[in-house]
């Protein structure tokens, strides 16, 4: 049976006045949750507060042990729905239904929301948070009585005309406000019953229980925006230095730099010792060598000695030797062999002779020979008769 209460029904209601002898029986909340469209796998049985919106419903199962074990639905005078009301976001009306099939606190979602039947009860105004909400639920009840086993509680939701409408009511967890959900059931008596007086003070807080476990984590907010960036901190110290990289490429050889000034010919150096000289000495007989002449052979008088006489010299660089020639301060005759050798007093090979007539060489053969560098060249002069020789040949 469908029940529209008017803003004067809910008054006389919380006023306590009934018609009825009876005695009252009070049946609390037993499990109570909500179930929302928006998370519809989520369970809210441990919420402290249920809702009651366009996307959300309410549910509370009553427990009935209280009544006498004779009671029939007959002995129900009255019942009556005592919701607290927390918190108002939207006033408007609520709708009270019964669930038509079985659910538990901890298991039902959206997704297993219980069938519903058709309200109890609509229009039921809401206005203010911090108040109780009353609505008649007599028929519900004897139903119940009757039949047991489809106690399968009730749900709220906003009244079909004020879709709006959303609320927050106490559950049983809520050990703040401490407001459980129950219907006062009056049952038929001998007497009448007197006028229920005011409602007495909010007694005092209870010890707060202990924590509930952890309800689910809601959903990931949006990211925000990137905040403005902070000042720059302080440079720190210098690190450790870090060790030597891998040797880079070498790069390529950069172009040739022009060529400076020619510096000033600097001071003329101290003479050297005389180049070319390897054996200096036989009877007073020198050789040096020069380029491209070598120099003249130079002796003394050989004071009257008839014989062969000996020079030696180094030729400083490989050379054509040739126009080999012979003065003499006397007409001197005899021969001149021109010997090639590798090591000074070594073997030695002739390369070169020619016959010394009227202080001249004539006929030598041959005319010319290479000599290369490092290597030692003998004169042997037979003379017949004292006599200064020149010996010069000319190194191409």
């Amino acid at each position: 049976m469908r029940t529209r209460l008017k803003p004067l029904n809910v008054a006389l209601i919380l006023a306590g006045l009934s018609p009825f002898a009876a005695d009252a029986v009070e049946a609390p909340s037993l499990a109570d949750s909500y179930t929302a469209s928006a998370t519809p796998t989520s369970n809210f049985g441990t919420a402290v507060n249920l809702k009651a919106n366009s996307t959300a419903k309410a549910l509370f199962r009553f427990d009935m042990s209280a009544l006498p074990l004779a009671t029939t639905a007959a002995d129900v005078a009255k019942a009556t729905l005592f919701l607290w009301v927390n918190n108002v976001t939207t006033a408007g009306e609520l709708e009270i239904l019964p669930a038509a099939t079985i659910w538990t606190e901890s298991g039902v979602t959206f997704n297993t929301l219980p069938g519903l039947g058709i309200p109890d009860a609509t229009g039921i105004p809401v206005s203010q948070a911090g108040s109780y909400v009353a609505v008649d639920v007599t028929n519900r009840v004897k139903s119940w009585v009757a039949s047991p086993a489809g106690n399968f509680g009730l749900a709220v939701e906003p009244d079909a005309a004020f879709p709006n409408t959303s609320v927050l009511l106490d559950s049983k967890e809520n050990t703040l406000t401490g407001h459980v959900a129950f219907i006062d059931i009056a049952l038929k008596g001998a007497g009448a019953t007197g006028v229920t007086g005011p409602i007495g003070p909010t007694g005092a807080t209870g010890v707060t229980g202990s924590i509930g476990p952890t309800g689910p984590t809601g959903a990931t907010g949006f990211t925000g925006g990137i905040g403005p960036t902070g000042a720059t901190g302080f440079t720190g110290g210098i690190g450790p230095t870090g060790p030597t990289g891998a040797t880079g490429f070498t790069g390529s050889i950069g172009p040739t730099g022009a060529t400076g000034v020619t510096g000033s010919i600097g001071p003329t150096g101290p003479t050297g010792a005389a180049g070319g000289w390897l054996s200096a000495t036989y009877d007073q007989l020198q050789v040096a060598l020069g380029a491209p002449f070598f120099n003249p052979i130079q002796g003394g008088t050989l004071g009257g000695f008839t014989g062969a006489q000996f020079a030696q010299a180094m030729v400083p660089a490989t050379c054509t030797f040739q126009n080999l020639t012979v003065k003499s301060t006397a007409a001197a005759s005899g021969a001149l062999i021109v010997q090639r050798s590798t090591t000074p007093g070594g073997p030695a090979t002739t390369i070169m002779t020619c016959t010394l007539s009227g202080g001249a060489c004539t006929s030598p053969s041959p005319a010319s020979v290479v000599i290369n560098t490092g290597e030692l060249i003998n004169y042997h002069f037979d003379t017949n008769g004292p006599s200064l020789l020149y010996v010069s040949a000319r190194c191409l």
